[in-house]
């Protein structure tokens, strides 16, 4: 997260070949891995309260973490002051179909360990 002084969409992060959470609270965290890549973040705010919010004052008091997968997300710039994304960083509603599959994966974060499991499990799509 990033405190910009207008709360809007941050963090999120491309090309990954998985992603996975813990908590400090508790032994077990969960990983979410595919055959592909794919895109992710994981926030205290959902995104209709940060667009909601008009300043950052005004988020909520962080209780919760929201884990976002996706399978990408539109280039950066509207042309409402510049150019648009670049022809490659567009995801077009010309009716493209656009698919992507993923596994969740919960583990014990003391015992197991998350490279393995990422090997495991992409193993596992690449055969089928």
């Amino acid at each position: 997260f990033f405190p910009y002084g207008n709360p809007q969409d941050t963090g999120n992060k491309t090309d990954l070949r998985y992603i996975y959470v813990t908590s400090d609270e508790k032994d077990t965290g969960i990983l979410i891995t595919c055959d592909g890549l794919l895109e992710g973040s994981a926030l205290h705010y959902t995104a209709k309260q940060l667009t909601d919010a008009g300043r950052i004052y005004e988020l909520p008091e962080i209780t919760q973490t929201y884990l976002s997968v996706d399978y990408g997300q539109r280039g950066t710039g509207g042309a409402s002051c510049g150019p648009g994304p670049l022809t490659q960083y567009r995801l077009n509603n010309d009716g493209t179909d656009y698919t992507y599959s993923y596994t969740i994966v919960p583990f014990d974060k003391n015992t197991d360990d998350v490279e393995e499991l990422v090997k495991l499990w992409r193993d596992v799509a690449d055969a089928e």
